[in-house]
């Protein structure tokens, strides 16, 4: 490879890299600011003052995938290119993700309103190793010690992390059920993750089409999980409990179009957050082909700095040293799974690294 080429390669990856981590983060402060965003509760409703409907933010997160039919559209005609030919046994693989994503972040909403900004960042150390072990088993990739060693200091920063935030009083609002919903969030949702990789890849489907295919299928199933939350009735217990049922029924749509129209500024924030989750997912997909889910994931953690960083500015959280410590160690593990920082000095590179060489 000419040092031209390679050259273009790096600029290219941090392009990529750059629209990936902003869309990330932007994505994730508006997802907080809508939820912290107070209402004028004129009909004196417990927990009215905040929009508790996670579902809406899963339509967001749809409708600017779906979204981008109209762009894959416009470079198929400006390109003079037909509509790509796909299998049946493709085409049902491509449901996959979308049903994984629509069934799982819904749940991970829930568990964002009852957690600091930037927990659940951190904690994708845990969908690391998971989206390893995957890739390792299903994929049949193969990771040098030092990968594995920077996967290690990850987790543990991660740790590190979540450990402050829930046992140091006064560094942001986390709860143990948040906690959970988080994890388990973190590692259902890597599978996605390895499906997307194998059809982008493996069966070489454009990542423009499959981000659109997703949003529209998503949205379909969407729309039968709000049908379904409209009608489980519930009762909250304690007081985090009504992040779970504020209104006596897991969804309550009458309530949701009355906190927007008392607060239209919650508008604004779903076009933004809707623009915002086009970006982050499609260029995400163009990483995980360019690159691997692995550096997808780990470029998630970049954000993770800008999230907690703004989050003790602005006041959700307070400086903590442990946290600091914990972010310093996940960096360094960074650094390791894409052999910046070599502590083996491993005559192979690892196998999954930020550049890949092509011959």
């Amino acid at each position: 490879m000419s040092e031209k080429t390679t050259i273009f390669r790096i600029i290219n990856v941090l392009f990529l890299s750059s629209i990936y981590i902003g869309s990330v983060t932007v994505s994730s402060l508006y997802d907080k600011y809508i939820f912290v965003e107070e209402i004028e509760n004129k009909q004196n409703i417990k927990f009215f003052e905040h929009f508790m409907h996670p579902i809406f933010l899963t339509y967001n997160m749809f409708l600017g995938e779906a979204l981008c039919i109209p762009f894959y559209l416009i470079i198929l005609v400006i390109f003079k290119q037909n509509f790509p030919k796909i299998t049946k046994r493709t085409f049902f693989l491509m449901l996959l993700p979308s049903f994984l994503d629509s069934s799982f972040s819904t749940i991970l909403i829930y568990g964002f309103m009852m957690t600091a900004p930037s927990v659940i960042k951190s904690l994708t150390g845990i969908a690391l190793l998971t989206n390893m072990l995957l890739g390792y088993f299903i994929l049949k990739k193969r990771y040098s010690l030092n990968s594995w060693m920077g996967a290690v200091f990850i987790i543990i920063g991660a740790f590190n992390v979540g450990y402050a935030v829930i046992y140091v009083k006064g560094i942001g609002h986390t709860t143990p059920l948040g906690l959970s919903i988080i994890i388990c969030y973190l590692i259902v949702s890597r599978f996605q993750f390895i499906v997307e990789e194998k059809l982008l890849s493996i069966d070489k489907v454009d990542p423009l089409l499959l981000v659109s295919v997703e949003g529209i299928t998503g949205l379909i199933y969407t729309t039968i999980y709000l049908f379904i939350f409209l009608n489980i009735p519930c009762s909250p217990i304690e007081q985090d409990d009504y992040a779970l049922c504020a209104y006596n029924h897991i969804e309550d749509l009458n309530i949701a179009f009355k906190q927007i129209s008392l607060s239209p500024i919650l508008i604004k924030y779903f076009l933004l957050q809707i623009v915002a989750e086009a970006f982050f997912n499609t260029f995400g997909l163009i990483i995980t082909k360019t690159l691997s889910s692995n550096n997808r994931t780990i470029l998630g953690f970049s954000s993770t700095i800008i999230v907690w960083t703004y989050s003790v500015l602005v006041g959700w959280e307070n400086l903590n040293i442990m946290q600091l410590f914990g972010y310093i160690i996940i960096v360094t593990g960074v650094f390791m799974f894409n052999g910046i920082i070599d502590f083996y000095n491993e005559i192979t590179p690892p196998s999954i690294p930020l550049i890949r060489n092509k011959s």
